[in-house]
């Protein structure tokens, strides 16, 4: 979703709002004026293990640096390993 309504952005800033693919909100800008990047404004979280369900069933997420691990349980096995974060 954009904030601004088709017409010349306030202040030169473009807004959008969306849900990465980490389950994370975020607002982004985007500076008109300087031609720069899409910029992080404000992200819902900043623990990118705390959408539920990261890991799914019978594991928990454990953060690494800027990577997500997930874990199982003692004695229990990934049904489908190449389905984690």
């Amino acid at each position: 979703m954009n904030l601004t309504d088709g017409g010349l952005p306030i202040q030169g800033k473009s807004y959008l709002m969306r849900i990465d693919a980490d389950g994370i909100f975020r607002l982004y800008s985007y500076d008109l004026k300087q031609e720069g990047h899409w910029s992080i404004e404000w992200p819902s979280s900043p623990n990118r293990c705390s959408p539920k369900g990261v890991c799914g069933i019978n594991s928990y997420c454990v953060t690494m640096g800027a990577a997500i691990d997930c874990r199982c349980l003692p004695r229990f096995k990934s049904v489908n390993p190449g389905n984690q974060a």
